[in-house]
């Protein structure tokens, strides 16, 4: 019997990771098992098993600053490809520019769609 190990991961970190293989692994099984681990989170069929309690800062709701400030531009490119990978119709223009942006940034996209991205680039688009 093989020694088994469980990671404990958001959503969306799922969800790259599961992009990734689709475009770098032939492993097939792998593949399905976790995108069955996914569909069966996003319909609350299972439960988390690490929810972290909410600091004593939060609870007293001290830290204004984390609620108040605004996303990061990286959080904004995760968010937005997780959109893309769950519902492209649901993307915004700034989603898609995003989204083009962050598969660029992660080798996430073929020869030919890098070299039309970076002419847009150059363009100023």
């Amino acid at each position: 019997m093989a020694t088994k190990y469980r990671p404990y991961l958001t959503p969306p970190e799922l969800e790259i990771i599961i992009s990734s293989l689709k475009q770098t692994s032939s492993n097939v099984s792998l593949i399905r098992y976790l995108e069955d681990f996914a569909f069966k989170i996003s319909r609350d069929s299972i439960k988390p098993n690490l929810t972290l309690k909410p600091s004593i800062e939060e609870s007293l709701e001290l830290e204004l600053e984390s609620r108040t400030s605004k996303p990061t531009l990286h959080q904004l490119k995760v968010e937005s490809y997780t959109k893309w990978l769950n519902n492209p119709s649901k993307c915004n223009a700034s989603d898609i520019a995003r989204v083009h942006m962050y598969r660029y940034e992660n080798d996430l996209m073929d020869a030919t769609e890098e070299s039309e991205y970076e002419s847009k680039i150059d363009k100023g688009y």
